[in-house]
């Protein structure tokens, strides 16, 4: 799969609206590493184990320098990473444990708040 449709894919468990990435080069990607939140200091070791990708919600500006050509790092947040993990592990504990009771906090809250500029001023 190429970088573009894996993020698509992402979207099945959560929008993703915008994904930083190292330098990318169109190739195909078959093996994938993830951690959710500020898991940046587990792509070297991803990239070790064979990740040609790995995603996590924040990494240092530095970091994606220092991002090899065979491993791309990708970040899209930390808050929307860790909700995305929710909604995965929620659907395998109930795929693999039918009468497991899930529920989800209410008081979720991303403390990171984005200031859209409109028309470019």
């Amino acid at each position: 799969m190429t970088l573009e449709e894996i993020v698509d894919g992402m979207s099945d468990f959560q929008p993703v609206e915008r994904v930083c990435h190292s330098r990318y080069d169109g190739r195909p990607v078959s093996r994938v590493a993830f951690c959710s939140g500020s898991g940046a200091s587990l792509y070297r070791r991803a990239g070790r184990m064979g990740a040609e990708l790995f995603i996590t919600g924040e990494a240092k500006y530095n970091d994606f320098y220092d991002a090899t050509d065979y491993t791309v790092l990708a970040t899209y947040g930390h808050y929307e990473s860790e909700l995305m993990t929710q909604n995965i592990l929620g659907e395998i504990l109930s795929e693999k444990i039918g009468t497991f009771a899930l529920h989800y906090s209410v008081n979720s809250a991303n403390p990171v708040n984005y200031l859209e500029r409109s028309n470019g001023k």
